[in-house]
């Protein structure tokens, strides 16, 4: 996993850390500062991110100091390790939950101001947080909102946004990513402002446009959420994009707007000089809409990028732009960007969109989700059409991902959010669908609204298509009250096949005249639902499925998994479903009707990598497994693969085409038993003639090869091979091919026009040379200039290269890449689907002689350098300038961050102590100490717990803040439960909340220090237990952790059988075919009576295939689209009197398969046979689960079966087969339950824990023991006030119960009769009052200022060293066992004087006495606690007097006792605890055992029990009077 180390501090800043105060790891704090006149900040810099769960993580007083600091956009999911306890359908690459956090410091000029964030994509269910208050839940991972934060934020202050990203897989069908991946935007508007996406423009007579004039029309939501009711004036301005030209100007009429309401304006005005937008001259301009009030005040501006085109569908001439007739020749998109995950980078959409360009490529399908804003904007910058699909599935769950988006489909968004935009009752289904048609409404290049895909598939409902009538509806409807000048559609799969139900419902889109997306269907197909649905709009929205891998050419044809997990790049590989590349492009561009392509898929992606797909956990074949696609033209890496150069062939009529392939190494190509390799070029050119030059240096022709140029009736050309060179499958000869003998030497292609003439400029490889060994890098940059905005990207390229230059093409070479200067490498790639290399690695093996690395700029102008370096070969560099910088003007500071604490904890009532300098990094880079000016601090803001900010000013200018935390008193740290999946170590979190001492846990968490997670064995089922600690305040706490770990649970799941696209059986022959062979799935078990007349529609036969050929057995074969999990088979077999014959036990069999050309392997199954029903029998078939595209039944007719007639043979009938799917879960415990508790060797009965507290006799916990059920977290604090408590957290953390155990107090002790006050003892001033949980230091008779009330010595080291150095006595040594009492004598004090007590090893105070005129104490008692450690201990006498304090100290030497009942379990914080019977009383300040002044026996005890001493042991009792300044400590022994 990726780890990034915090900020490290060059200053030192431990000395802040003392006995009252401990301060956070230092951290980059940036000066970039907010403006509140700006409308939009990008705020994706600077965010905190921590992986896993933490509790408390949102609440502003929580300490980020430890995590990462990221920028948006990031991806948690790419950072991780492949695992096998991920999925092959995602990559192997797994979610979990991840926070972010960001300081906002909104100043006073943000007051009265409307404040949102806006995001544009998290992946998924998201839920944000404003200072520690809830703000809004988000579940769709691709849709953009906004969050109105304006209640919830601080003026004046900082503001902690925390987002919690929930994404618990399985989730998806593809790889998705997890986390804040998209862009972050903070929007700051008057009260009056223009709503969220709230300006639509369009030119509704743009058709009838002559010379450039034409109606501009802009519609514009305002909102006034000011608490008065507000009369505005909304003016318009269409100009060029650059804003210098005015081509038309709208300055509307007074709007009338009613207190916190919204209301819409609509202004229509003339604009002359206007050009259409197209693919080749994409012209956009700028809408620029101002709010001013009644005095002409400026309100709000936005600014609108929109551009006019018309589009149009026909039924028989397919797709027009601005009446200009095309092909769309498109591709399908996920979002991923191989090495950077998720990750929406703008440069690195627009390398894609420029790849497919180049290819020809004119049309995008965004699949199968809303794009990024930045996409939709690239694509109306550089001229790219786009159909944005909203929606996957619908309300019915994928593949069994149980976590997918189905789940919040039909739920009802809340009411009480804050996301803007939502309308009342409105589902998420809708508010995702309004809220992406709001965003991209005026982007020229959207072209259609997809509402989903396959919506059947992988469903388990997969003809049972109405099921989704309401909601298509729905969404039909909520669609086309947003926007009327665009068409919905849908990609469906089911109209391949017979699915009458499919056909009907993609009817509900035509007639609104929607297209009709058609997936995978052929040109037969494709002809006969035009000749039955003439009216439809057809487009292949779904094409292709090739399935590729780059520079693999040792095979020309593949049908399913490979040994070396490759795949050729001949165009002659194909998952079942589909077609090759140019069979689906030849079925469409004849056939003028079908608008055109979307090919599956423009580039290669994470996940889904058919053949090796798989559905559940672990390794498909081999590990490491095929962990991203092959269907992609273009790999992950994002190089093209040799099927670019065919569509650049067909698409791009810019450029001419002439591509060769194989590459010309003899271990590298196939051969034919001849020796002849099959040689294809891809070209446009008229015709192609090939030249061998061998070795000898002879250049000999292979022959040229022509084109016939054919034109259809709507006018579409294209080019085909004909006569003699013609193959014999029709869409083959799209391109050229050659059967050439293989001898080393270069292969080379010429190209030539209709008149012979040779075509110099081609794309694509026109030549192929046999290479040598790897010798070089050849390293090239897509773009030697950069903006140094911390954002843009630069793609190195390195091919390894022979001594002569020449391409090696299986080359494997290890490449390490460095970087200097100002930029940081992003990751690496190759493009190898089974490449389990972390993307993020700096090294990386070549693939078929390539490799990629990515390189990001930083903030800072300048220049970086990328070396690549690989064994045995010079490195080679290549440097990126990056100019600009991202400083927008906000903040004039010559800093760019400053490093240092941004958390002080302290102790209630002490003042906290702040750093006199912080450390600052200047923006050229050059590190200084900065003094800071701090602002004053009242004595109230640290007197009671709770928190504040305090702010200053450095020397540099800046103002700096620091969160300071105030805290009562801790009486011990959260344990912490979790789960996991087998061989998966847990994320541990980082911190964990403290407790007080009465139960109350805190907003305040403190880091933990784990043990080393990798000696623990995570591959066994049951309760790992990790331990862990914490430091507050210089104490130690411990903390437990137990993981459960678990294995899935595997179900089955529910029946697939309906889902499957076919169902075919080896009876071919109509004529032989008996009754219904669909009735095997209908559902129905039962077999009504039947009279006859035809063919029986309740069951399935073989009947007249086994008196007619005698055949006994017959296959029943199904096929789906994609492979399935099947972990249970259920055949009804049926029985008549006349032929039908249940089988015989374990007779039918089960085979699989991936593809068509695959031989069948068998499945192993357990055969149980059920009840019979009736004339039915259930036969069950148990299996461990299996994965396929294919599955096939085997019935055998049962030998000797009974028949009506000697003439008629037994056969088989089946009314129902069942093939039910796996179900794979983890489940998360809910429960914060006790399951007991053992107080002093007793256990407490159910009646007790139910009631969640307990009454005891005992003066206290002895032995205080509990457990919890399914594995909460339970943590046990120490007694506080008579009252022991246990905390029981469950482990999906979302419950915390407290169980109470109280103890009686004890009673009040009257004063020793007969025992007046101490003769000629002077009063003394009474100390101050101990701190005391919620109650500030209260002012009483101060000490003398020259007096020292903190203890002489640090610790017992530090009394040792000054026994060794003689500057103090050992005035007396004591021995004594636990449990007993020590009378100790104390000598050399200051005569008639207070002197304070202390017991270490660290110092804690006990209760003050007085000596006598000689400076002696005699009799001082206290009693060894039996949980006391063994060993040495110090009692130290100190004199209250001024100047040199007299000190006298004692030793206790605590001895073993052999009384087994002395041995108590662990302390504080544990799941066990022995604890003495004193009563404790915990505060703030009382923790360190220092620096305090106690008052009472209740304090005394609590002091000593610290070290395990006490004064309310067996037969003591302790009374403390205070009066006239005096402390008087009585002891009466009973």
């Amino acid at each position: 996993m990726l780890t990034v180390p915090p900020a490290n501090a060059a200053q030192d800043y431990t000395q802040l850390n003392t006995d009252t105060q401990m301060v956070s790891a230092p951290e980059a704090v940036y000066t970039k500062s907010l403006d509140a006149s700006q409308r939009v900040h990008s705020i994706n810099h600077g965010w905190k991110f921590k992986l896993g769960e933490e509790s408390g993580a949102e609440s502003p007083n929580y300490s980020d100091a430890t995590w990462r600091t990221v920028n948006v956009p990031h991806d948690y999911s790419i950072e991780q390790e492949f695992t096998q306890e991920g999925e092959a359908e995602s990559g192997y690459l797994l979610g979990g939950i991840g926070w972010y956090r960001k300081n906002l410091p909104l100043d006073e000029t943000f007051a009265n101001k409307q404040i949102n964030l806006n995001f544009d994509g998290i992946y998924m269910d998201a839920t944000i947080y404003v200072n520690g208050e809830e703000v809004a839940n988000h579940p769709y991972g691709y849709t953009p909102f906004s969050v109105d934060i304006t209640k919830f934020v601080k003026i004046g202050a900082n503001n902690v946004v925390a987002v919690k990203v929930n994404h618990q897989l399985p989730s998806s069908r593809w790889y998705s990513g997890s986390g804040i991946y998209r862009s972050v935007d903070l929007v700051v508007t008057d009260k009056v402002h223009v709503n969220y996406d709230g300006v639509t423009v369009t030119a509704p007579d743009l058709a009838t446009m002559t010379n450039g004039a034409t109606d501009i029309s802009v519609k514009t939501k305002l909102v006034n959420e000011s608490d008065a009711d507000k009369t505005v004036r909304v003016a318009h301005q269409l100009t060029t994009l650059d804003g210098k030209t005015t081509l038309g100007e709208s300055q509307g009429n007074a709007v009338t707007l009613v207190a916190n309401s919204s209301n819409d304006d609509t202004a229509t005005f003339d604009a002359s000089g206007i050009t259409l937008w197209s693919l080749d001259n994409p012209q956009r301009y700028l809408v620029t809409t101002t709010i001013t009030d009644e005095q002409g005040t400026v309100l709000d501006t936005v600014t609108t990028k929109t551009g006019f085109r018309n589009i149009d569908f026909d039924a028989n001439t397919g797709f027009t732009l601005n009446g200009k007739q095309m092909k769309l020749k498109g591709v399908s998109m996920h979002h991923d960007q191989g090495a950077l995950g998720a990750r929406a980078y703008r440069a690195a959409i627009a390398r894609q969109i420029d790849i497919l360009k180049e290819m020809g490529t004119n049309a995008i399908r965004v699949t199968h989700n809303p794009a990024s804003r930045d996409l939709i904007d690239l694509a109306d910058e550089k001229g790219m059409l786009i159909v944005e699909e909203i929606f996957d599935g619908f309300q019915h769950q994928k593949n069994g991902n149980y976590n997918d988006y189905s789940r919040f489909f039909e739920k009802a968004v809340p009411e009480n959010t804050a996301l803007e935009n939502v309308v009342p009752g409105s589902t998420w289904a809708q508010f995702d669908l309004e809220t992406t048609l709001r965003r991209d409404i005026n982007a020229p290049s959207v072209i259609m609204w997809s509402l989903g895909n396959e919506i059947g598939e992988g469903t388990g409902q997969y003809t049972s298509m109405s099921n989704y009538t309401k909601q298509q509806a729905n969404l039909i409807r909520w669609a086309k009250a947003i926007d009327t000048t665009r068409p919905v559609t849908r990609g469906d799969n089911n109209l391949k096949g017979f699915a009458p139900e499919a056909a009907s419902l993609m009817d509900g889109i035509a007639q609104v005249g929607g297209t009709v997306g058609l997936n995978y269907v052929d040109g037969n197909k494709y002809n006969e639902l035009h000749n039955k649905h003439p009216q439809w709009l057809i487009y292949g929205s779904e094409t292709a499925s090739s399935v590729n891998s780059r520079g693999v050419y040792n095979r020309t044809v593949d049908t399913g998994k490979t040994a070396d997990k490759l795949l050729t790049s001949y165009d002659n590989s194909k998952v079942s479903w589909g077609a090759y590349a140019s069979q689906a492009w030849y079925d469409v561009i004849t056939r003028d009707f079908v608008a055109g392509e979307f090919v599956w898929t423009g580039f290669d992606y994470i996940g889904e990598p058919t053949f090796w797909w798989g559905g559940s956990p672990g390794a498909v074949g081999p590990w490491p497994s095929p962990k991203n696609s092959y269907f992609g033209i273009v790999d992950t890496a994002g190089f093209p693969k040799d099927s670019y150069y065919l569509y650049q062939s067909q698409w791009n009529d810019d450029v001419h085409t002439l591509h060769i392939l194989p590459a010309w190494n003899s271990n590298v190509v196939a051969k034919d038993a001849s020796g002849n390799v099959k040689v294809d070029v891809y070209s446009d050119a008229h015709s192609v003639e090939l030249f061998f030059t061998g070795n000898d240096g002879v250049r000999k022709s292979l022959g040229e090869k022509t084109f016939t140029t054919k034109t259809t009736p709507a006018g579409y050309s294209y080019n085909i091979v004909e006569g003699a060179d013609a193959k014999s499958v029709a869409h083959q000869n799209l391109y050229m091919t050659w059967q050439v003998p293989y001898a080393d030497g270069t292969l080379e292609a010429v190209a030539k026009d209709a008149d012979g003439s040779v075509i110099a400029d081609t794309k694509g490889r026109n030549r192929v040379t046999t290479a040598g060994t790897a010798a070089a890098l050849d390293v090239q940059v897509d773009r030697t200039s950069i903006t140094a905005d911390g954002d843009d990207l630069a793609y190195i390229d390195v091919t390894v290269v022979d001594d002569n230059g020449n391409p090696v093409p299986d080359a494997k070479n290890d490449v390490t890449f460095t970087i200097e200067g100002n930029g940081t490498l992003l990751g690496t790639d190759n493009g190898e689907h089974a490449d389990h290399t972390p993307y993020y690695s700096h090294k990386r093996q070549a693939f078929s002689g390539k490799v990629l690395a990515i390189a990001q700029s930083t903030t800072a102008a300048g220049s970086f350098t990328v070396t690549a370096s690989a064994p045995g070969m010079e490195p080679q560099t290549v440097t990126v300038t990056t100019t600009g910088s991202a400083d927008d003007g906000t903040s004039a500071s010559s800093i760019d961050h400053y490093v240092y604490p941004r958390t002080i904890y302290v102790k209630t009532g002490n003042a906290p102590v702040l750093p006199e300098a912080v450390e600052a990094h200047a923006k050229d880079a050059t590190v200084s100490s900065s003094k800071v000016t701090w602002n004053e601090i009242s004595q109230d803001k640290y007197a009671t717990a709770g928190s504040f900010v305090a702010t200053g000013t450095t020397t540099d200018g800046d103002t700096i803040a620091m969160n300071i935390v105030v805290i009562d008193g801790v009486g011990g740290v959260l344990n912490y439960s979790t789960t996991s999946p087998l061989n998966t170590p847990p994320t541990m979190p980082g911190q964990r909340p403290a407790v007080m001492p009465d139960g109350t846990v805190l907003s305040t968490s403190f880091p933990i220090t784990w043990e080393d997670l990798s000696t623990k064995d995570w591959s066994h089922e049951g309760v790992v237990t990790v331990s862990g600690t914490t430091e507050i305040f210089g104490k130690e706490y411990p903390v437990t952790a137990t993981i459960r770990m678990q294995k899935a649970t595997v179900a089955v799941g529910e029946n697939l059988a309906s889902a499957a696209k076919s169902l075919t059986q080896s009876i071919t022959d109509p004529a032989k075919q008996s009754d219904t062979l669909e009735a095997v799935r209908d559902g129905k078990t039962a077999v009504p009576n039947f009279g006859g007349g035809g063919p029986n529609p309740n069951v399935w036969t073989n009947y007249q295939n086994t008196q007619d050929t005698g055949e006994t057995s017959t296959d029943l074969v199904f096929g789906y689209d994609t492979p399935q999990e099947f972990s249970e088979f259920e055949v009804w077999f049926f029985e008549d009197a006349w032929s039908a014959n249940f089988p015989a036990a374990n007779t039918t069999e089960f085979f699989m398969r991936d593809t068509d050309g695959q031989d069948w392997q068998p499945i192993t199954v357990t055969e149980t046979i059920g009840q019979q029903e009736g004339n039915v029998i259930p036969y069950t078939y148990s299996l461990e689960p299996v994965t396929t595209t294919y599955l096939k039944v085997v019935v055998h007719n049962k030998e000797g079966g009974h028949t009506g007639r000697s003439d008629i043979k037994p056969v088989t009938g089946v009314s129902e087969i069942l093939l039910r799917g796996v179900t794979q879960t983890y489940n998360t415990n809910t429960s914060a339950q006790l399951e007991s508790v053992t107080l002093n060797g007793e256990q407490l009965s159910a009646e007790a824990l139910a009631a969640g507290k307990f009454e005891s006799p005992a003066p206290g916990p002895d032995e205080l023991t509990a457990t919890a059920l399914e594995n909460a977290a339970v943590t046990i604090l120490p007694m506080y006030n008579k009252v022991s408590r246990i905390l029981v957290e469950s482990e999906d953390h979302k419950k915390m119960n407290t169980f109470e155990i109280s103890f009686p107090s004890a009673p009040n002790t009257p004063d020793k009769p007969n025992s007046p006050d101490t003769p000629g003892t002077p009063d003394v001033p009474a100390p101050d009052q101990p701190d005391v949980p919620g109650t500030p230091d209260v002012p009483g008779t101060p000490d003398t200022p020259e007096i020292s009330e903190d203890p002489v010595y640090a610790d017992s080291d530090a009394i040792e060293k000054a026994l060794g150095a003689g500057t103090v006595t050992l005035t007396g040594e004591y021995t004594a066992h636990r449990g007993e009492t020590v009378n100790v004598a104390f000598t050399g004090l200051a005569a008639d004087t207070t002197a304070r007590v202390y017991m270490y090893s660290s110092p804690v105070r006990l209760a003050d006495t007085v000596a006598d005129s000689a400076g002696n104490v005699s009799g001082y008692e206290v009693t060894i606690a039996r949980n006391v450690e063994l060993g040495t201990h110090y009692l130290v006498a100190v004199a209250n007097v001024a100047g040199v304090q007299p000190v006298s100290v004692m030793k206790v030497k605590v001895a073993e006792n052999s009384d087994p009942g002395d041995q108590n379990g662990a302390g504080n914080g544990q799941n066990t605890v022995g604890q003495n019977t004193g009563d404790h009383h915990t505060s703030g300040s009382s923790d360190s055992g220092s620096g305090t002044h106690p008052t009472g026996a209740h304090d005394v005890a609590k002091q000593l029990s610290k070290t395990g001493i006490s004064l309310e042991g067996i037969g003591i009792l302790v009374v403390a009077f205070i009066a006239a300044g005096a402390i008087i400590l009585w002891v009466r022994r009973d």
